[in-house]
């Protein structure tokens, strides 16, 4: 599949691969969801983008991601 970048700012969610690239505004997502060994940032309802929490250095900047995500999410939602 090859590797995948994400990246998350305040206005919105931006990925690539070596195939695409693309953008979705918070207000636009569906819902933000973790399991043990992954976090889900739902597009829609039927696609994700999945994120292995191996992938972060530490625990602790895993966390860190997954409570900015839910605030920008949060603060998309109050501003529609």
């Amino acid at each position: 599949m090859g590797d995948h970048q994400l990246e998350i700012t305040e206005q919105d969610i931006r990925w690539s691969n070596d195939m695409t690239s693309g953008a979705t505004q918070w207000k636009g997502l569906e819902s933000f969801n973790e399991t043990k060994q992954y976090f889900f940032i739902f597009i829609n309802k039927a696609s994700a983008h999945v994120i292995p929490k191996r992938s972060f250095e530490t625990e602790a900047e895993a966390v860190r991601f997954a409570e900015q995500v839910r605030t920008y999410m949060k603060t998309a939602q109050h501003n529609t």
